[in-house]
């Protein structure tokens, strides 16, 4: 056909898309590894269990089975099919890796920045669990109220994931605009954390902006974006960004000799800083 198909993705005609097939084989490649090496575990440990005869009638999986053994239940019974495993591997391998990471590189630069606020969150980590390496349990960052409120302040200014997408179903109205069926609608957590009108003098850390007093609208804060497709890994990444803070800061202590503001923020995928981190990190003993 002569036709010309103007329809066709401008995404394939980039320059580096070669480049990004290729390294999203290489990520694929190494959930489906993952998976099908656990898959011949549990055929292996069933069959264990079958020549042991132990007749108890006992085959029930643990509680605390793994996250992928719940999913390869659900391929046994063919609730899912193997593309929608992996789906669900590569979303919580990558999806939670970098934007975990990301924050906690943020949340060190904001401490760093604001000593006065990063003691407040040692003394709270010790009177909680005290200065020994020991363990750190989920209720002992369930009370570090100073420890959340500066996490949270720090999504706010640097909001780790963007951009937000959305598909529209069917058209809406929108402060008098329409908004037609099938329109791809981005929106942006750091436009709206740092509407001067929500929080004055939104580039300053101010942890109690997220204080017990504190109030917000339910939308003007949306670091894990908002309504039933909000993030679905949100408090697990909390849970992580909070256990790593409190052993790292227990251990050592940041500090730079920059201003908040030198380092400016890249809103790509993720939020990462134009330049490095650069900070300090002296050992607490």
């Amino acid at each position: 056909s002569s036709e010309i198909h103007m329809w066709i993705p401008p995404i394939w005609y980039a320059l580096h898309q070669r480049t990004v097939t290729s390294l999203l084989g290489t990520l694929r490649d190494f959930t489906e590894k993952a998976i099908h090496g656990r898959m011949k575990e549990r055929d292996d440990e069933r069959a264990r269990r079958n020549a042991e005869k132990r007749g108890d009638g006992d085959d029930e999986e643990a509680d605390d089975a793994p996250f992928l053994d719940g999913l390869l239940d659900l391929l046994d019974q063919g609730l899912m099919s193997f593309e929608e495993v992996q789906n669900e591997v590569d979303t919580f391998v990558f999806a939670g890796h970098d934007t975990t990471s990301t924050t906690l590189g943020w949340l060190m630069w904001c401490l760093a920045c604001n000593p006065q606020h990063q003691d407040k969150v040692y003394d709270e980590i010790l009177a909680r669990v005290g200065e020994e390496d020991g363990f750190v349990s989920d209720d002992d960052i369930k009370h570090m109220p100073y420890l959340d409120m500066c996490i949270k302040e720090t999504l706010r200014i640097y909001a780790v994931a963007p951009f937000t997408e959305r598909l529209v179903e069917g058209d809406f109205n929108l402060d008098g605009y329409t908004i037609p069926d099938g329109s791809e609608i981005f929106l942006s957590p750091m436009l709206l954390h740092h509407n001067e009108t929500v929080f004055k003098d939104s580039w300053a850390f101010d942890p109690e902006r997220f204080g017990p007093k504190a109030t917000h609208a339910a939308f003007d804060y949306v670091p894990f974006a908002a309504g039933p497709r909000n993030c679905i890994g949100q408090k697990f990444a909390m849970k992580e960004v909070k256990t790593v803070a409190v052993w790292f800061l227990r251990a050592f202590r940041v500090s730079t000799k920059r201003d908040m503001e030198s380092n400016v923020p890249a809103p790509e995928v993720i939020l990462r800083p134009l330049s490095n981190f650069v900070l300090q990190i002296t050992n607490r003993k």
